[in-house]
């Protein structure tokens, strides 16, 4: 079974958004099997800053679209962008 990590910036629908509270609100959405990995902010203008996401999916027909639809669907989010996808690995020693 192969994964990937996709980074999704994520701006809030206001300015007075939680970030913390718009990350849990995204991640109830997520469906089985997705989860977030790591989270950060990154300021953007104005007291305006997006969510940088990386989450942690199995790579599989229409996961994108799912993944998408998930995290536009939490009331907290007004627009999404995909920065990046990449496969996720582990290294046994």
């Amino acid at each position: 079974m192969k994964f990937l990590i996709v980074k999704l910036k994520v701006f809030p629908v206001d300015v007075g958004i939680n970030l913390n509270e718009m990350a849990e609100s995204i991640q109830k959405n997520l469906p089985k099997g997705m989860e977030i990995v790591s989270k950060y902010e990154e300021p953007i203008a104005f007291g305006l800053s997006a969510l940088i996401l990386n989450i942690k999916l199995e790579e599989k027909e229409g996961v994108m679209e799912a993944l998408e639809k998930a995290v536009k669907s939490s009331k907290y989010v007004s627009e999404i962008q995909v920065i990046g996808v990449s496969t996720y690995s582990t290294h046994l020693t």
